[in-house]
């Protein structure tokens, strides 16, 4: 779970919000947010849009760093069906929040089956958030939610956009949702805080991005 990390962009009123989450991966000593790129795309917008990680002495910001982004399948992110991106935060490294460790290639497994005998654990803070206090944000980490679920079958895809050899489908059943450390059952408000991308259905249709 310390390999996971909520991401931050601005509401309405400009004050730092739950965006996604990221993954943290250390490549031979180059050290990497990994998401998905609909996430990162605000890095991209003219003019950008700031993200931030939790840091020890508040929000750092990813803004102005190196990264990568796939252009979109004719502009629509949505159609992409890896969506994956990553900005590289070598220089900051050391300001995160000391619950985080980066991954390693070594940690990852080298493939995802996709068959139904295989299952995934997915994790996400639903109830991340900001408060604020005399008019500065102060950072609310939520309890890190798990949810375990079985590998549907490949037909499930829809061939268009998500396809067994880019993405693993799941059935998501929110209501076994359980908190990381302690097994406690909570129901999340939103699939989508978890790291899930869902279609019009819940089952069926939930892709771990």
């Amino acid at each position: 779970m310390a390999w996971v990390v909520p991401i931050f962009g601005p509401d309405k009123d400009n004050w730092p919000d739950l965006a996604g989450h990221g993954f943290l991966l250390d490549v031979m000593g180059e050290k990497l947010v990994v998401s998905a790129a609909h996430v990162l795309d605000a890095l991209a917008d003219n003019p950008p849009s700031p993200l931030w990680l939790p840091g020890k002495a508040g929000f750092i910001s990813l803004n102005g760093r190196g990264k990568y982004l796939p252009p979109a399948p004719g502009g629509d992110r949505w159609k992409d069906p890896i969506d994956l991106g990553y900005v590289h935060i070598s220089g900051i490294s050391g300001e995160l929040r000391s619950e985080y460790a980066f991954a390693i290639p070594g940690d990852l497994i080298a493939a995802a089956p996709h068959e139904p005998s295989y299952a995934y654990t997915i994790y996400g803070f639903p109830g991340s958030g900001v408060d604020r206090a005399y008019g500065k944000p102060i950072l609310r980490l939520g309890k890190p939610l798990r949810y375990t679920g079985a590998c549907l079958e490949p037909s499930c895809h829809n061939g268009e956009i998500t396809t067994p050899g880019t993405n693993i489908a799941i059935e998501f059943d929110k209501r076994n949702t359980f908190r990381d450390k302690d097994g406690v059952r909570e129901v999340p408000k939103d699939p989508n805080a978890l790291g899930l991308r869902c279609g019009n259905s819940a089952v069926g249709s939930s892709f771990y991005r």
